[in-house]
């Protein structure tokens, strides 16, 4: 991945802004931090400002001259004043950046054994996952809940993120199926009812996460964001193919994974679903 497209635009990106604007004014659970990740917030800060003005100028109206010292979101009608004397509280860089860009922003730091932990996070929109219970904690320790991440790729995740450069961000994908399109999620939704058959595509919800790692060069931190963009699994399956690979998947996926994505409860009706949305579009 270039730097260039390091931040992604899309039909999300200012419903999303607005969506931020509201949980980060209403909620006290949406951004935590340690001390020692204050640097790296304002590098973050600095880092992502000149992004967008390179790339989004569309998007903000930002100060005209020297350093740039306030900026507005076009989306919101904010205005992020980054002279503002608060700005050197902890916590306040990051909360400024995150009314900045519809990805999540988590802060990866090397403790003094080598170890990454999550220092900072503005976490608007997690995908089941509670902020304050994961702060502080190795990449390990954050992962334990998912099935066979230490045995299989925590060993080979800590050495990607340890060799990671400035200049050579990386991406990935991760999916799952969720049954609400809120995007504030920390926790499962109870649902009222089972679903049915006949309303599995509506009430389905394909979540996934672009995720990029990018490190930070002064403050040596490592940045996650995490992009979130969903769709009804009726919508997902009108694109050709798709039903044919989600089938795949479901079939090669181990139950511990199944169990952990929440597929489990619906796996023979949700495999019925693939199999008549993947035989109407190759009609």
């Amino acid at each position: 991945m270039s730097l260039a497209d390091w931040i992604e635009d899309g039909d999300e990106f200012d419903p999303q802004l607005r969506e931020r604007a509201h949980l980060l004014a209403t909620r006290d659970d949406v951004v935590s931090s340690v001390a020692q990740s204050n640097g790296a917030q304002h590098e973050l800060l600095a880092l992502l400002i000149a992004h967008l003005r390179e790339h989004f100028r569309e998007k903000y109206d930002f100060s005209s001259t020297g350093e740039c010292s306030d900026v507005t979101v076009r989306a919101t009608g904010q205005t992020l004043s980054l002279n503002d004397p608060q700005a050197h509280r902890s916590g306040v860089a990051l909360r400024m950046a995150a009314h900045l860009v519809p990805d999540d922003l988590c802060l990866l730091q090397a403790d003094a054994a080598g170890q990454y932990r999550l220092t900072a996070a503005a976490l608007c929109f997690p995908t089941r996952w509670v902020l304050r219970a994961k702060l502080g904690q190795p990449l390990l320790d954050i992962h334990a809940p998912v099935p066979g991440y230490a045995k299989e790729v925590g060993a080979a995740t800590d050495q990607v993120i340890h060799s990671l450069q400035s200049a050579r961000p990386l991406w990935r994908h991760n999916w799952t199926l969720l049954d609400s399109p809120q995007l504030y999620q920390p926790q499962r939704v109870a649902l009222q009812r089972a679903l049915r058959a006949n309303e599995l595509g509506q009430r389905l919800w394909m979540r996934s996460e672009r995720q990029t790692l990018r490190r930070l060069p002064h403050s040596d931190a490592v940045l996650f964001t995490i992009r979130i963009r969903q769709c009804t699994l009726d919508e997902l399956c009108l694109q050709p193919g798709v039903a044919e690979r989600l089938l795949t998947q479901l079939h090669t996926m181990p139950a511990a994974m199944k169990a952990y994505k929440g597929l489990q409860c619906n796996d023979a009706m949700l495999c019925d679903y693939l199999r008549a949305a993947r035989d109407s579009t190759i009609k």
